[in-house]
C-alpha cells in the first residue's frame, strides 16, 4: 500500500502528538492557575513593569482588599507595603 505525501501532510497535523503540543501552553497555565489557587494566600503579588514612557513601575495586588496599585517608585512601594504590614496586626 503506498501512502500519498498530500495525505501525510494532511494528517500530521491532526495527529495526537501534535494536538498535545498545541494543548500544552493551556494545561501550563491551568494548571499555574490552579496551583496559585491552592496556594492561595494574603501577600500581595507584586510584578514589576516597564513603559516606554512611564519607564519602570510596580503592580500590585493586594488579595485581602481585592484591590491593585501602581506604583512609581521602590521606595513608594515599600512605604505602601511596611504601612500595610502594620496595618494588618
Amino acid at each position: 500500500m503506498r501512502v500519498s505525501n498530500s495525505w501525510l501532510k494532511a494528517n500530521k497535523a491532526a495527529s495526537p502528538t501534535n494536538r498535545l503540543a498545541q494543548m500544552a501552553p493551556l494545561a501550563r497555565t491551568l494548571a499555574t492557575q490552579l496551583l496559585n489557587w491552592l496556594a492561595a494566600n494574603d501577600q500581595p503579588q507584586i510584578n514589576e513593569r516597564y513603559c516606554s514612557k512611564q519607564g519602570r513601575y510596580w503592580e500590585v495586588y493586594d488579595p485581602i482588599t481585592q484591590s491593585r496599585q501602581t506604583f512609581d517608585s521602590e521606595q513608594a512601594l515599600r512605604v505602601w507595603l511596611e504601612q500595610r504590614y502594620y496595618e494588618s496586626k
